[in-house]
């Protein structure tokens, strides 16, 4: 769930913008 906490992180989503469409994908499976 502290996943969550990194999606609203600007510099999260720089770091990961490629992972952004597995990471939406896991948010809504949780």
């Amino acid at each position: 769930m502290h996943r969550y906490r990194d999606l609203f992180s600007p510099r999260y989503w720089q770091k990961k913008q490629r992972a952004a469409p597995a990471i939406e994908y896991d948010a809504n499976s949780s």
